[in-house]
């Protein structure tokens, strides 16, 4: 594979879930009359417009996905579920029989980093999530996403990291509700990363759904007497996966967009940093793993410096 990546922005695309377990699982015809319209749903289980703009976060932009959900877009989207929900459901059960099946990380999926080698106060960093917190395609954790991103953490801000990598292949944000939040052995945490939403994207999901087990799993970590510093990370763009051929890729970018505009708004509600891939570039080859879908070790080192342009730099002896 290449080595060569597109350039640095305050974004990178996250990585998906399982291929395997999630696509085997596809529910790609779109939900029929009476249900929620997604592109109705304002974040708060409300029927309403969607949300557009940029929300300010602490020393970082927070994208919401913009939309117009209304008029030629809207009836454009609809058109496109309908003519692409055949073929995308064929693709996808040919990819859930022959994609390879790739590992989480092997070891311990908790470690201690001083890159400055300064000491000081630690910092406690939490990453859940779905197989790109498991580190599906690294050997071990200490180079997968989380480990990369808690290197590159503890030299940004010149004090020793502790992290903890609690994620499980195929993931939806139902079961890192109920499933993943028991696995922390971390329960006070500095900074916490949420990871997860492209296998509620290939299993169809509602973003009604999606947004009640997002506040769920958020309202964990929500203490109006603890500073904590919490992010959650997009959808990523399934257009630029290898792995994933037009019109499947189209089709469940889509639906990611929609998970992505709830996770905006409920974000912007609640003062916490969403960021955004759906505005992106392409990714070079050696961004991925040997299954063309999840992220090679080189992959999660990249995405993991753009999520640390999420977290602002602060005074090393200061929480």
């Amino acid at each position: 594979m290449s080595a060569s990546f597109p350039a640095r922005v305050p974004r990178q695309p996250a990585c998906p879930g399982t291929a395997g377990e999630a696509a085997a699982r596809l529910r790609l015809i779109d939900r029929g009359p009476g249900k929620v319209d997604p592109e109705d749903w304002d974040g708060t289980g409300n029927r309403g417009g969607g949300r557009t703009g940029l929300v300010q976060g602490q020393g970082y932009a927070r994208g919401t996905t913009m939309s117009s959900f209304g008029g030629i877009e809207r009836v454009r989207r609809v058109w496109l579920d309908a003519v692409q929900a055949g073929p995308s459901l064929l693709q996808g059960h040919r990819i859930a029989r022959n994609i390879p099946r790739l590992q989480g990380a092997a070891g311990p999926n908790r470690g201690l980093v001083d890159a400055a080698g300064s000491g000081g106060l630690l910092l406690r960093l939490l990453v859940i999530g779905d197989s790109n917190v498991a580190g599906t395609g690294a050997p071990t954790h200490s180079v997968a996403l989380t480990g990369q991103l808690a290197v590159g953490l503890s030299a940004r801000r010149h004090r020793p990291v502790a992290w903890e990598a609690d994620g499980a292949n195929g993931a939806t944000m139902e079961r890192i509700r109920f499933e993943v939040l028991g696995l922390i052995q971390e329960h006070d945490p500095d900074i916490v990363v949420l990871v997860a939403g492209a296998n509620d994207a290939m299993a169809g999901r509602s973003p009604a759904r999606w947004g009640s087990d997002l506040r769920a799993v958020l309202g964990a970590f929500l203490d109006p007497g603890r500073e904590r510093e919490i992010v959650v990370a997009g959808v990523p763009p399934f257009r630029y996966f290898p792995a994933l051929p037009a019109p499947l890729n189209e089709f469940l970018e889509r639906r990611a967009s929609r998970l992505d505009a709830v996770s905006a708004a409920v974000c912007a509600e609640l003062g916490l940093d969403f960021v955004s891939f759906a505005d992106d570039p392409p990714l070079g080859d050696a961004f991925f793993a040997t299954d063309r879908f999840h992220s090679s070790v080189a992959g999660y080192g990249h995405w993991a410096g753009y999520l640390l342009d999420a977290l602002p730099d602060r005074d090393s002896n200061t929480g």
